[in-house]
């Protein structure tokens, strides 16, 4: 399997070297074992014309590391709160700091911390795509503190756009890998040997254009697409070269959909913002 490194922690890894607490022995000794309280907010600039909010409702699932050791406690969004449905408590005169794991979306089976996680492979419904964006936040915190939760995507995004002829669907041509493999406490990635055949979701472009997207883990290839226009017709389009897509990123695709015959198509992809700028927004509804 290739092994992948999740991007999502950035600066919050390197907190966890020394736990040693800046609190004096006086100020240790007032933690009374009092509930955890917890926020959360996504990494992106959200509102809901992106698809990176978090939602009322929303499961994650948090996991507290030595010495409050609690495991995969189910949690509800709030507002910007994240509420266990049982209380996680600091340790009674805990003095280091503490390391809190949060995922979504939750899982209530998991191996020890391994997140066994699958992509949907039909993503053109807004439920099926939302469940393949796996995120994940690392935080330590000092006793007491309130601890913030700040989500990163896990997984890759791609985004076609199309102009010309009007499309009907998008697929990937092969089957791709759908299935990884995470440790939630050594940040890695592995992925699986698991694989399937992708149907992009449809958004809305801002730019013009049609927008279809869908959420893969990280891999390397050409990546083919099948592309079926509304008049029959199946355009096959391929990478100009192979490329990587990699954990936490989202890729742009502008592909030109000839208006009559079935020459294939190359185009390329370039990294943009998750969101891409809040210009392309998922559509909830079958279409």
């Amino acid at each position: 399997m290739k092994k992948y490194i999740c991007i999502l922690a950035f600066g919050l890894l390197a907190l966890g070297g020394c736990r040693r607490s800046s609190m004096t022995p006086d100020e240790a000794g007032k933690n009374l074992g009092n509930e955890v309280s917890f926020t959360a907010a996504s990494a992106q600039f959200v509102t809901r014309a992106t698809d990176s909010a978090l939602e009322n409702g929303d499961q994650v699932g948090i996991f507290a590391l030595e010495p409050v050791s609690r495991v995969n406690v189910k949690a509800s969004v709030n507002g910007n709160k994240l509420v266990p449905e049982d209380p996680i408590k600091w340790g009674l005169r805990q003095r280091v700091e503490n390391r809190f794991i949060a995922y979504l979306p939750y899982r209530a089976t998991l191996s020890d911390t391994e997140l066994e996680f699958s992509v949907q492979s039909d993503q053109r419904q807004w439920n099926s795509y939302s469940a393949s964006d796996l995120r994940l936040s690392i935080v330590d915190a000092e006793p007491e503190n309130e601890v913030h939760f700040l989500f990163q995507h896990v997984m890759s995004k791609l985004i076609v756009v199309t102009t010309g002829a009007r499309v009907e669907s998008i697929t990937t041509a092969d089957p791709v890998i759908v299935g990884a493999s995470v440790d939630l406490v050594s940040n890695q990635l592995d992925v699986t040997a698991l694989k399937s055949v992708i149907q992009l979701g449809k958004a809305v472009s801002g730019n013009g254009g049609e927008g279809y997207v869908c959420i893969l883990p990280p891999q390397s290839g050409l990546f083919p697409l099948k592309v079926k226009t509304s008049d029959g017709r199946t355009i096959n389009c391929t990478l100009e070269k192979p490329a990587t897509f990699e954990s936490g990123f989202a890729y742009r695709a502008d592909i030109e959909i000839p208006g009559q015959g079935t020459k294939d198509v190359t185009f390329k992809v370039n990294v943009v913002d998750w969101a891409d700028d809040g210009t392309l927004s998922f559509q909830k509804t079958r279409f």
